[in-house]
């Protein structure tokens, strides 16, 4: 697809094999290449991952993108891609926008996270919410939330190293909801991870 290199990287991340990937926003001539990951999951990758209420890529034709603009659609996805071929997507960061009925300034986002099996365990996904936090911060977006199974146990401990409050559902057991809630003085989302960090995320298996 031609273009795709040329767009600017939001963020970047070595793994821990050395592989270096980038995140940019998803555009519409990403298309084919966001199809093949998806298609490319894995049965359990695809059950057991950390959704937003709307399936993440289930509008893959849609591409939702320009978040916030008046009238324009209330999502916006990134996509995770090897910095020497961007068009090998390993990974997706998903967030839905949902203004307050009284002061539309005053946000909450849905969350969703998404990594391709053979890129998982390598700290994309502990990169990919640090970089959601990041992003609510300089949006003044109050809360970040997400829903998850409940026996998904690696980003249980992930969303709990990542200071989210996590509550199981009233009426289904089997789901877990997850919020974290902007504080100024929580560590600088830009900070090198520190052991205790690197331990968890390979722990998490993201």
């Amino acid at each position: 697809m031609p273009g795709v290199s040329s767009q600017r990287p939001v963020d970047q991340v070595t793994t821990r094999m050395g592989v270096c990937l980038q995140l940019r926003e998803l555009q519409a001539r990403d298309a084919d290449a966001f199809r093949r990951f998806v298609d490319g999951l894995s049965h359990a990758s695809r059950r057991m991952r950390f959704h937003v209420s709307t399936p993440v890529g289930d509008a893959q034709a849609g591409l939702v993108c320009g978040a916030g603009r008046p009238g324009g659609p209330t999502a916006q996805t990134w996509v995770w891609s090897l910095a020497h071929d961007p068009d090998q997507v390993v990974g997706e960061v998903c967030v839905a926008f949902s203004p307050a009925p009284d002061d539309a300034a005053v946000q909450t986002v849905e969350l969703g996270i998404v990594v391709a099996d053979d890129h998982q365990r390598q700290g994309v996904g502990l990169r990919s919410v640090k970089f959601v936090q990041g992003l609510a911060r300089r949006r003044g977006v109050t809360a970040v939330k997400g829903t998850l199974l409940s026996h998904n146990r690696a980003v249980v401990g992930l969303l709990e190293q990542c200071q989210f409050e996590l509550a199981r559902d009233v009426n289904d057991p089997g789901l877990v909801h997850a919020v974290w809630r902007r504080s100024e003085a929580w560590f600088d989302d830009e900070a090198t991870p520190s052991a205790w960090q690197r331990l968890v995320s390979r722990m998490a298996g993201l």
